[in-house]
């Protein structure tokens, strides 16, 4: 399946749908998981860019890289499920 031309809707913290290509949501997913784990992404902090697309407020300090890659990857694993695709 090519996920370059699948488009997602996804709930921003406002509860208002945005719509983000699949690839897009994979690429946060994992740069998410390695700031996590303390790598920086060479030209921007990625938690800041998906805060900012997701309109998270500043002052909501919960949403760190660590449950914004766990919401995504729920995410994606919604959309897989609906589309009937497994991981095997």
């Amino acid at each position: 399946m090519n996920v370059s031309k699948i488009n997602v809707n996804v709930w921003d913290y406002n509860e208002n749908l945005i719509e983000v290509p699949m690839f897009k949501l994979l690429q946060w997913r994992a740069a998410l998981k390695l700031e996590a784990h303390g790598l920086k992404h060479s030209r921007r902090n990625v938690t800041a860019h998906v805060r900012t697309k997701l309109s998270v407020p500043d002052s909501d300090k919960s949403w760190d890289a660590a449950a914004l890659a766990k919401y995504i990857g729920d995410t994606i694993d919604d959309v897989k499920t609906q589309l009937g695709v497994s991981d095997g």
